[in-house]
């Protein structure tokens, strides 16, 4: 046995046959995608004389041709030559039995309809993941690029000022324009303080609480790190 050969024939003279079938139907590199017309005509029971007369060219010679030399076919033939053996351009893509997509979808299992809706979600959701990561690097991008509108405030003169500012700063996260943050544990807090981002620049500011060792302000944070 060779390769699976069994019989009484000679299995290297079998193997070269074989062969030489292959590289009848092999298109070369570069070229677009097989077309499985041999396979069509053989699976139709249609021969080479048949296609040549459906098509009305002048022998088997030129069929033989046109699925073996497949890179020389324009849309045109290839139309042609699916209309001659009945099936479609697309079908031609594909070898005879090939099941197609609403074949597979209408004889899958609950489970294998199941699992595959899974695996759309999932492609979805990472495609989706992967846009949104890019848009937000996008906006980050183009936030860095933005000067902070904000003043510094040393202290509030009432307690009313204070309120006002408080009321003002959650207009602001209510807006997109700020967010508040929670500070990283490393760093000295007072007790009541509070963090913001300007989300358009990337600033981070500090408001302390009237009740604190310092006088209730509101500044920038990179300002006391100078």
């Amino acid at each position: 046995m060779l390769n699976g050969y069994s019989g009484s024939a000679n299995p290297v003279i079998a193997l070269t046959a074989e062969n030489n079938v292959s590289k009848r139907t092999q298109i070369r590199k570069g070229a677009r995608p097989h077309l499985y017309i041999k396979e069509w005509m053989d699976h139709l029971g249609v021969s080479d004389d048949q296609l040549a007369g459906r098509l009305g060219v002048a022998s088997r010679t030129t069929v033989w041709k046109r699925y073996t030399e497949q890179q020389r076919l324009d849309l045109g033939k290839i139309q042609d030559i699916a209309e001659a053996l009945g099936v479609s351009v697309h079908q031609l893509n594909f070898a005879p039995g090939t099941p197609s997509l609403d074949a597979l979808v209408e004889n899958a299992t609950a489970d294998q309809r199941a699992m595959a809706a899974d695996v759309l979600r999932r492609l979805l959701g990472k495609a989706s993941q992967l846009r949104l990561t890019k848009q937000a690097a996008e906006v980050r991008s183009r936030q860095y690029m933005t000067a902070c509108p904000w003043e510094k405030i040393d202290r509030f003169t009432s307690p009313g000022g204070l309120r006002r500012f408080e009321s003002w700063i959650a207009d602001q996260i209510a807006a997109g324009v700020a967010a508040e943050l929670v500070a990283p544990a490393n760093e000295r807090m007072i007790v009541g303080e509070r963090w913001f981002e300007h989300l358009a620049s990337g600033s981070l500011w500090r408001l302390v609480p009237a009740d604190g060792p310092l006088a209730p302000g509101f500044w920038p944070i990179a300002e006391e790190r100078k």
